[in-house]
């Protein structure tokens, strides 16, 4: 299910208002939000999968209440232990948003840990269950629903389980 959250803020005495956007969807959240760069807030857009969230806070900055989400190594190129911050100011229904990503964070936990649990694939009872296997992917090649390549490489999934 898609959550989207809206919001406003002013960046500076003369400044326009800024938007912010923070849109939860199963697997992520995206949206435009704010980082601080100098001591003033730099509007970014952003994408982050819910295993890369540290935290998730309501704090005041600057005078605005600001949903604070805490991320570890946002950066890809960086490779010591470092947390970043993004920062939605004024956002709509901050309170509600928050506990949806810790919900959606702790259910992406869930997810991992019974993915992990699960044993590994069960290989073929016979000869002749890969066998009709790879009839049924020779007969998807010869009516032009795989190319040749693809069904060689569906071909040598099917030997690596073997």
């Amino acid at each position: 299910m898609m959550l989207e959250y809206t919001g406003t803020y002013k960046k500076g005495l003369f400044a326009g208002e800024k938007q912010v956007k923070l849109v939860l969807e199963d697997k992520r959240i995206h949206g435009q939000g704010a980082y601080m760069v100098q001591g003033t807030f730099s509007a970014s857009p952003f994408e982050l999968r819910y295993s890369l969230i540290k935290d998730v806070t309501i704090t005041k900055l600057k005078g605005l209440t600001c949903l604070l989400i805490s991320t570890e190594n946002l950066l890809n190129f960086r490779t010591d232990s470092y947390t970043d911050y993004l920062y939605l100011p004024n956002l709509s229904n901050m309170e509600e948003a928050k506990e949806e990503i810790l919900k959606r964070i702790s259910l992406a936990k869930q997810m991992k840990e019974e993915k992990d649990k699960c044993p590994a694939k069960e290989t073929f009872d016979s000869s002749s269950d890969f066998k009709l296997r790879v009839e049924k992917l020779q007969i998807l090649k010869e009516s032009g629903m795989l190319t040749l390549e693809e069904f060689e490489q569906e071909k040598q999934k099917l030997l690596d389980e073997i």
